[in-house]
């Protein structure tokens, strides 16, 4: 073993980070399916672009190409195709090497049998604004589109012609597959892998439970028509891989990877049939409706329409058939008509038990059998409010807005709405605060703050306790000015409406869009222009004071390769209608790198020469056929002299138990920062550590007034919030306070112990009770993070990163692989784990493998181990690593010793540091089952420099499958003349056993103890006289034994027993001795010579 040492230090396990949980573990152990496995189409871009087929019953999984689309071109890698009524449907962008978005086509592809062709293309204007995914609802007939955004994913309804976007709705959460399956129960997953089920009509979401599988990229999925089995194709670093979801625990188990080098960009079923529906029996009823009483009311009829055709809608349907009508979960139908006609109408009437949301479904039934069941969602009694309608804001430039709208006529679900009996409350926007209630189709109100905002409103209505969805007004901007400091990253795109833009030619201008470096920015883009730009970017009105010094930060890119002719001027103007008049330069910044090279960040200071409301602006003079791009805009003024004083009394309160809540509270200024009385309202702004942007922003504050809000967004840890209080002369400098949110970090589990039985290490541990930190600790949510190392590992590995409870069973199983050959030393590392961090580590091993027969030898030969594993326990508290492996020459040695066997390595103990330390150090195990008189023969060097009673060794054995150390002799004192002497330990007492020999040594500092060639052996008969002299493999010559041997280990006693010569042959080895009788070792053989 040419690596000594597996213990972990503390710095690598630092590195550590549990990521493996219980479910993914499990996804990698798939149960067989019971029933037939399903066959798909898969669409792939790579190796072979086209269409394959391949059936789920493999890993890997096995295609074979169907349909090649090499001549039309239209699946590409950025494609995600969804399959719905025989057609696979997706986008196609084409993007160039700015990364733009050249060309977007809707395309469609059709399948007739089991033949695929080509359906439609329609081009589309070329925009990054196309969804993510698609996904198809069998029983509406309806596609959907999805696109993720910084708001939620937003769900479209796509027409399947045109490809033309409806926004339906956004969700707020972000999804990476969307599935529908024949019932219409829709599943979707997310980018931490949770599974739900999804209302795509209503946005109402049910967690439904963790996969074990997640992935950053979007991943297609299909639900078998046949089985109604769900599948998703995980994409990971360019590996794609089928698995299996259930339904009720979304557990994810493995069907089987893709070929290495396969790009799956859609999946499709081959057999779309219903399951049980014969080809003869009647097909799907069609236009099924609830019609209530009275809006309002639960009691309905329900109609639907008999099909026309047979199932295999090639057949016309003939005789009578009759129609089921179930509602909800209801396995018997609460209403049957028979003798009905092939497309006649039936009316039945139903009283739903409550209000809500309820299922029916519809299925006709001749004597061949039942058809492919309909299922319609409907809503009983009022529903709750949709957003009401064509919201409309004007605000008069005394601050006075009108807010008008039209109530909303249908609820979320489709329901009816109350109209008579509705109440709309009135949220004012940036602020989010709600300003009024009204039964009106109208408000009024006053915005007073002086900060100059881009203003809007939300309605929504409320009745009977139902809180309706929120509709927004139109923007408005009002105010004086913006408040310095000042921040902008775009990424809100609330303040978009505060700027102006003025484009001079009436050409390519600013415009506000996502980049192609990732987030919202303020893009120029003149990549279509012929013209030179000259263009302004005008921030919003800002008051300032003279003598105050203004510092303006801001990054900035140009497009891909183009690294000159890209320039940008920053200024300072008195209108924002007229920039040119009047404008003063601040700064120019020319010849923008490329973004290739990063974001270039520019900074650039302004002192004011007079008081009073200026415009600072970003004038654009590029070339022609150039793109730039802003982002984060920061403004700081340094003059605090006339502005307010800071707040008083902030206090932040954590939530209680670890909740994730901090509680802010404060009392605006009364004085300015020279003790002046303040008479006009503040703007309070709230920021929470480093962030740019406010977490909270008060406005409209008189002096001395209290205020207070719920930070409901803060993450774990200790946080700091600064607040500053703004009004028309500028800036406090801010108050600070801390607050710890969530748990705190454990102590570390104590008592780490590894027990066994025949097929498993038992690992067990008390957990801890207390925290590292002082922070409050749920230890009923209490995890455990284990790893393992052995061998030739460079760094441990995860073995569960979510453990419960105190113990856990890990097989020996999975380390058969290694100790078939070797013996392995494992060791266990396990730490406590909260959302606060993670404790001290503690570490345990455990020896596997089979044991070393006798004779068991180690030289040290060059300063390594020839026998492997060698490990170190330390005694002291303290970790000072101080045995190691040396050579002679080394310069670690803190005295002139070499080794005594001359073979250039010797084992060391020493240490500087402490004045007394303890370790162990501890050999691989040895079997000495049937062998008389066993022993331990070792060196130690001795020296007469050492303590008389401090240095010493103790030999100790670690018996099989035990873990405590036991004493055998007395301690070897390492006093004395100076020189290597043998020490021959008696194992007598371990006879028959297995046991790991532990060097224990004990030392002053700057003490080192050598020790060398140690050899376990013994002897297989008491008498020396029954010993064989003859034997081929030991022949003797003058002053010399010869040993033949194949790779195996020797060693030579002399008549008392001492062990005089040890260590490894192959081929042939002299072994030079003095005259006399000794006893050889070699290859499972002992023999006798007699030496002359």
């Amino acid at each position: 073993m040419k690596r000594f040492l597996l213990f972990i230090t503390a710095m690598v396990l630092g590195m550590l980070h549990p990521l493996t949980t219980s479910a993914a573990r499990s996804a990698a152990n798939p149960q067989k399916a019971e029933a037939q496995a399903p066959s798909f189409y898969a669409v792939t871009a790579a190796p072979t672009v086209g269409i394959s087929k391949f059936t789920a019953d493999s890993d890997p999984l096995s295609l074979t190409e169907v349909f090649s689309d090499n001549e039309i071109g239209y699946i590409t890698e950025r494609v995600v195709a969804a399959y719905g009524n025989g057609k696979l449907f997706f986008y196609q962008p084409r993007i160039n090497n700015y990364n733009e978005v050249w060309k977007l086509r809707f395309v469609s592809y059709k399948l007739d049998g089991d033949t695929w062709s080509f359906d439609n293309a329609v081009e589309l204007a070329p925009s990054y604004y196309f969804p993510h995914f698609l996904n198809y609802d069998p029983q509406t007939s309806t596609l959907y589109g999805l696109k993720n955004t910084m708001n939620g994913c937003e769900v479209y309804v796509v027409d399947q012609q045109t490809g033309d976007q409806t926004l339906v709705r956004t969700l707020p959460s972000l999804y990476n597959m969307v599935v529908t399956d024949a019932y219409g129960v829709t599943y979707a997953t997310d980018y931490d892998g949770m599974l739900y089920n999804i209302n795509l009509a209503t946005g109402e979401t049910k967690q439904i439970g963790a996969t074990g599988i997640y992935s950053d990229d979007i991943m297609v999925g299909i639900v078998d028509p046949v089985t109604g089995r769900l599948y998703q194709n995980l994409s990971k670093s360019g590996n794609y891989t089928l698995y299996e979801l259930s339904k009720t625990t979304g557990e994810a188990t493995k069907v089987g990877a893709f070929p290495a080098g396969t790009n799956v960009r859609g999946l499709a079923p081959v057999a779309a049939t219903t399951p049980g529906v014969t080809q003869q029996a009647p097909d799907a009823c069609t236009d099924i409706n609830v019609e209530y009483d009275v809006p309002g009311a639960t009691s309905a009829i329900i109609r639907a329409t008999a099909p026309t055709m047979s199932f295999d809608k090639v057949t016309p349907l003939t005789g009578k058939v009759s129609v089921k009508f179930y509602v909800d979960e209801e396995e018997a139908p609460f209403r049957t008509v028979d003798n009905v006609s092939a497309g006649q109408t039936v009316n039945v009437g139903y009283e739903f038990n409550t209000s809500g949301i309820h299922k029916i479904k519809v299925v006709a039934a001749n004597s061949v059998g039942e058809g492919p069941a309909r299922t319609i969602s409907t809503y009983a009694g009022y529903d709750t409010p949709k957003a009401p309608n064509n919201i409309s804001l004007s605000i008069a430039a005394d601050g006075n807005y009108n807010l008008t709208w039209e109530a909303p006529t249908e609820g979320i679900n489709g329901g009816a709405v109350n109209k008579n009996q509705l109440t709309y409350v009135i949220t004012q926007y940036p602020e989010g605060k709600e300003v009024g209630q009204t039964k009106k189709l109208a408000f009024n109100g006053t915005v007073t703050s002086h900060s100059f905002s881009d203003y809007y409103f939300g309605v929504k209505a409320v009745v009977n306790g139902k809180t309706g969805e929120e509709g927004l007004s139109n923007h408005a901007t009002h105010g004086d000015f913006a408040d310095i400091p000042y921040y902008d990253d775009f990424s809100n795109t609330d303040t978009h409406g505060t700027y102006t833009i003025v484009n001079t030619r009436d050409d390519a201008t600013w415009e506000f869009k996502n980049s192609n470096i990732g987030g919202m920015a303020a893009i120029y883009d003149g990549s279509q222009c012929n013209n030179v730009a000259d263009d302004y970017l005008i921030l919003p009105p800002m008051n300032i004071s003279k003598g105050t010094e203004y510092t303006i930060t801001f990054k900035v890119a140009s497009a891909f390769n183009q690294d000159y002719g890209n320039n940008l001027d920053l200024l300072l103007v008195k209108s924002n209608t007229d920039p040119a008049n009047g404008k003063t330069k601040i700064g120019s910044f020319d010849n923008i790198p490329d973004y290739t090279e990063g974001l270039s960040e520019k900074t650039f200071t302004y002192t004011a020469t007079e008081d009073g409301t200026a415009f600072f602006a970003f004038f654009c003079r590029s070339a022609a056929k150039r793109k730039v791009t802003l982002y984060d805009i920061q403004i700081l003024g340094s003059n605090f002299e006339n502005a307010p004083a800071d707040v008083e009394n902030l206090e932040a309160v954590a939530g209680e138990m670890g909740e994730h809540t901090v509680a802010i509270s404060f009392v605006a200024p009364t004085k300015d920062a020279k003790g002046n009385a303040l008479t006009d309202n503040l703007t309070i702004k709230v920021f929470r550590d480093n962030e740019k942007t406010p977490v909270k922003t008060f406005t409209s504050i008189q002096p001395g007034e209290s205020c207070n809000f719920t930070d409901n967004t803060v993450g774990a840890g200790r946080h700091t919030y600064t607040v500053i209080t703004v009004n028309k002369k500028g800036a406090s400098e801010g108050a600070y306070t801390t607050a710890f949110v969530g748990q705190g970090v454990p102590s570390a589990p104590t008592n780490f112990k590894i027990t066994e039985d025949d097929d498993a290490f038992i690992l067990s541990w008390t957990e801890p009770t207390t925290s590292s930190d002082g922070h409050y600790i749920d230890f009923s949510k209490l995890t455990y993070a284990i790893y393992y190392q052995y061998g030739l590992m460079e760094n441990p590995q995860l073995l569960d990163g979510e453990v419960s409870g105190s113990e856990l069973r890990v097989p020996k199983a999975m380390f058969d692989d290694y100790a078939s050959a070797h013996q392995i030393l494992i060791t266990f590392i396990i730490m406590a784990q909260t959302e606060g961090g993670i404790s001290p580590i503690q570490m345990n091993d455990v020896l596997y493998g089979k044991a070393y027969t006798l004779p068991f030898n180690e030289s040290f030969e060059g300063g390594f181990t020839s026998t492997e594993p060698w490990g170190i326990v330390e005694v002291s508290e303290k970790y000072v690593s101080c045995w190691t492996m040396i050579t002679g020459t080394s310069s670690k040695k803190p005295m002139d010793v070499y080794p005594q066997d001359d073979d250039n390595g010797m084992a060391m103990f020493y240490q500087n540091s402490e004045d007394a330390y303890e370790a162990r150090l501890i050999s691989p195990q040895v079997d000495i089952t049937g062998v008389n008189n066993p022993y331990l023969s070792f060196y130690v060097y001795h020296y007469n420099s050492a303590s008389a009673t401090d240095n010493t060794i103790q030999i100790e054995l670690q018996y099989d499958k035990t873990y405590d150390y036991v004493a055998i002799g007395e301690p070897i004192n390492v006093f004395g003349e100076s020189g290597w002497e043998e020490h021959r330990i008696d194992f007598s007492n371990a006879k028959d056993k297995k046991f790991r020999v532990a060097f224990h040594a004990t030392a002053d500092k700057q003490a080192p103890i050598f020790i060398d060639n140690m050899t376990v052996d013994g002897g297989t008969e008491t008498a020396i006289s029954s010993l064989s002299d003859s034997d081929s493999s030991v022949k003797t010559l003058d002053g010399a034994i010869l040993i033949n041997a194949d790779n195996a280990k020797y060693s030579v006693c002399n008549a008392a027993g001492a062990t005089v010569a040890a260590g490894t042959v192959t081929g042939q080895k002299a072994v030079r001795l003095a005259p006399g009788l000794y006893i050889v070792h070699v290859a499972g053989k002992t023999v006798k010579c007699t030496v002359k």
